[in-house]
């Protein structure tokens, strides 16, 4: 899961400079509210295990912006749908272990949260398969979980449960940092 998120970070922070490049500020913008999300399952998957992990970064070449949007739907689906999944079976019977049952909240919460990520970049795709930037004024991630909204909201996160508060904008112009 780590290697996993690793990879994703560093494909989306070269994805939000190609989206710079192509005239989609926002679908930029959008990549680098991933980049901070992936950030922070790494760091609650990292938490969790309380292990060194070294990580195997894969070889890729961005491509378009739409061809990097429709790859970001397939990896944060593939991620939920699979990944997760399997990685959560493949513990389920040391759940009943204190520190398994973090480790499976980690897992749980970053698999829920892929397929919002997915939704996002969905919309994304509707914008640009129509020759448009995404429309979206602000980007906020949950700090405890990734979860991403594109509006601020009073209401508790839907995958942790934690407070409106733990909810951060992400900054179109500023290095964001968790």
């Amino acid at each position: 899961a780590i290697t996993g998120e690793s990879n994703a970070v560093e494909k989306y922070n070269r994805y939000a400079e190609v989206a710079i490049q192509e005239g989609y500020p926002n679908i930029a913008y959008l990549f680098r509210a991933l980049v901070v999300a992936e950030t922070i399952h790494i760091k609650n998957h990292r938490n969790a295990l309380n292990l060194p992990h070294q990580v195997q970064y894969d070889d890729f070449q961005p491509k378009s912006t739409l061809e990097n949007v429709q790859d970001a739907i397939s990896g944060e689906t593939g991620e939920h749908k699979q990944m997760y999944p399997r990685l959560r079976k493949g513990i389920k019977k040391y759940r009943k272990d204190k520190d398994v049952k973090v480790v499976d909240l980690s897992l749980e919460w970053a698999g829920e949260v892929e397929l919002t990520h997915a939704q996002i970049l969905k919309l994304a795709l509707q914008a640009l398969s129509s020759g448009k930037d995404f429309a979206v004024q602000k980007l906020y991630v949950c700090r405890v979980c990734g979860n991403l909204r594109m509006q601020q909201s009073e209401e508790i996160c839907p995958v942790c449960g934690h407070d409106a508060k733990f909810y951060q904008e992400i900054s179109k112009t500023q290095e964001n940092t968790i």
